[in-house]
């Protein structure tokens, strides 16, 4: 059974910090609005319980800056409506409202293409609409659920790692201390434990692996969840059917044995990453 999605609204034109949509079948729901303020998704963090991310830590060569880009984020809402959210930073930020209350049912609806059923514009969905950005999120969560994942040293990203000398403060250096507009996000919290996502690409599976190739796609993927044990063993579940790590459980194509040499070569990625990470502004 397909699940029903909408966009979140842009601009809500209410005074309220509440909205009720409307689906398909007449049902309704109650989402946060914000007084009307027009940007309400860029604040979901702040109104909403964040209990499903996948994160892209960003390690290209000739970057400038430390790029995070979430695809997806996954918030419930105080009424219980789940929504979607995905963030390129400089480069796309939309949401999308699932009317499953259900966390499993929903990212799978996301996986499986569901959402761009319900959009207008079904030609040139808007990003995020479909599981499309660095990796598969499928893929990531078929290869945790069947174990692949295991005995790989992750990649941890901290935030609290390489700052500022002991006992310089803000305030030390003579700045002033200003509250910022309550819709900046929230700061993060670390570490965070990532893996190359060339464990995740086809590519990396029909062609000779080699430290070139695997480099190529310099980013690593992090999971972070709080979804309930049942959601979570569904959600992984769902995830193994026509993946790469079902491939390789399987020994399609010769697939177990390329696994492993990516496998043993993507460990040689962490630390050329981390320190081009820490080079970043």
């Amino acid at each position: 059974m397909t699940t029903e999605w909408m966009e979140y609204p842009i601009s809500l034109g209410t005074d309220e910090e509440e909205m009720t949509i409307t689906w398909n079948d007449g049902t309704t729901d109650v989402v946060p609005a914000h007084d009307g303020d027009g940007e309400t998704f860029y604040q979901l963090s702040r109104l909403m319980e964040d209990i499903f991310r996948v994160e892209n830590f960003n390690c290209f060569e000739g970057q400038s800056l430390q790029g995070v880009d979430q695809y997806p984020v996954l918030f419930r809402s105080p009424t219980g409506v789940l929504v979607l959210r995905v963030n390129a930073p400089e480069s796309f930020l939309n949401a999308f409202i699932c009317k499953s209350r259900d966390a499993a049912e929903c990212l799978l609806s996301w996986i499986n293409g569901e959402v761009v059923h319900f959009l207008e514009e079904k030609k040139y969905p808007p990003p995020g609409s479909r599981d499309m950005h660095w990796v598969s999120v499928k893929e990531v969560l078929a290869m945790i659920g069947a174990g692949l994942l295991d005995d790989f040293p992750p990649i941890i990203f901290d935030p609290d790692d390489g700052g500022d000398d002991e006992g310089v403060t803000p305030d030390s250096l003579g700045f002033i201390r200003v509250e910022f507009p309550w819709w900046t996000p929230p700061p993060r919290e670390g570490p965070f434990f990532a893996f190359p996502a060339c464990l995740f690409l086809l590519d990396s599976y029909t062609q000779e692996a080699t430290i070139e190739r695997v480099s190529e796609t310099c980013v690593a993927i992090s999971v972070t969840q709080t979804l309930s044990q049942d959601e979570w063993a569904r959600l992984l579940a769902g995830s193994l059917p026509g993946s790469i790590a079902e491939r390789v459980l399987n020994d399609s194509d010769g697939f177990r044995e390329r696994f492993e040499k990516t496998f043993e070569l993507a460990k040689e990625l962490g630390p050329i990453w981390l320190d081009r990470w820490d080079d970043f502004y």
